[in-house]
């Protein structure tokens, strides 16, 4: 909402910060909250079900942004847009009590399906916080499986975020108005493809799939679906309908994909660490968007294709990762 007063580049900047410094917990928060509230086959669902909420924000807001900045302006638009969020805190707070051994809302069957539930290899264990130092969770190999995966995938996500309007404008001439006609597109497949992949790898852990094939058989359909999109873009996508349409599609595979790799914080890990291990993957993720972000506009000065194609690259990279690091994805006191 304070992006609303800045006055200057520095001052606009400093309120930007502030916002990323904000929203940055919600999605280790998120994965803490599916470990604690969610049976593990149940937990890239939940967690699809999360990023899908980000991806119909994403749905809503160019068409949205487009119709308040044509008529109110970028001021007003921003303080109308931060505000919602205060709203989001209210049912948070009353619905987030506690965890589910102590929250007062739930029936004794609930408790003992969710606690029962909380490692399919043993039903009968309830899960402890058992807190582990940086250090320690960086020591165990199936941590980089995470932290790499995060690395090469998470910039793919936001190429297109943070890119695609400006793709657009250069690529097409479109104005505000045609940005928000056309950006929400690729959102939709991307919402879906937060349900589908973690109803997938859910499936398969209802037939019995150790949990580790059930996460890399998601991740693997997830990146196929976006390499392929990707390469489908660099030399098809002369259009803006193609181009939205191919994008829904990678966005579709990285949100199937990405939803199974940040729930493998509660596969391997309990308690605290959960969230400490989801932390640092989006620290790792973010760091490789800020390189990125350096590079697009030295590299896209002629063409978006250069940023294309090292995208494509990193896709492969990122399920390497998995398979080379991961190993079984057993929890880490069983493997010891």
């Amino acid at each position: 909402m304070f992006h609303a007063a800045a006055r200057s580049v520095l001052s606009f900047s400093i309120f930007r910060g502030i916002l990323a410094v904000g929203e940055a917990g919600n999605w280790p928060g998120a994965v803490k909250s599916n470990a604690e509230w969610f049976p593990q086959k149940e937990r890239a669902v939940a967690q699809g079900i999360f990023n899908a909420g980000a991806s119909i924000g994403s749905v809503i807001s160019p068409p949205l942004i487009a119709i308040l900045f044509v008529f109110f302006g970028w001021k007003v638009t921003f303080f109308a847009l931060g505000a919602l969020g205060l709203i989001w805190i209210i049912p948070w707070v009353i619905l987030n009590k506690t965890s589910p051994d102590k929250h007062p809302w739930i029936t004794e069957d609930e408790k003992k399906y969710i606690l029962e539930g909380q490692k399919v290899e043993e039903p009968q264990e309830k899960v402890e916080d058992k807190s582990l130092s940086i250090p320690q969770i960086l020591s165990h190999k199936e941590s980089w499986a995470v932290l790499v995966a995060r690395f090469f995938h998470e910039p793919i996500w936001w190429l297109f975020v943070g890119w695609m309007p400006i793709y657009l404008a250069a690529t097409y001439g479109f104005n505000v108005k045609e940005i928000g006609a056309f950006a929400w597109v690729p959102y939709v497949g991307a919402a879906l493809g937060s349900i589908a992949g973690g109803w997938y790898s859910g499936k398969l852990l209802a037939k019995g799939t150790a949990i580790g094939k059930a996460r890399k058989a998601a991740i693997t359909i997830g990146s196929s679906l976006m390499f392929l999109g990707m390469v489908t873009t660099i030399v098809w996508a002369d259009s803006p309908e193609k181009f939205v349409g191919i994008v829904a599609v990678v966005l579709f595979g990285f949100q199937f994909s990405i939803g199974n790799v940040q729930t493998i914080p509660s596969d391997i890990f309990k308690g605290s660490s959960v969230g400490s291990l989801a932390g640092l993957g989006g620290t790792v993720g973010v760091f490789s968007v800020i390189v990125l972000n350096f590079l697009v506009p030295i590299i896209t000065k002629t063409s978006f294709t250069p940023a294309f194609i090292i995208i494509a690259l990193f896709v492969p990279l990122g399920v390497f990762a998995v398979y080379f690091f991961g190993g079984k994805l057993l929890p880490i006191e069983d493997k010891n």
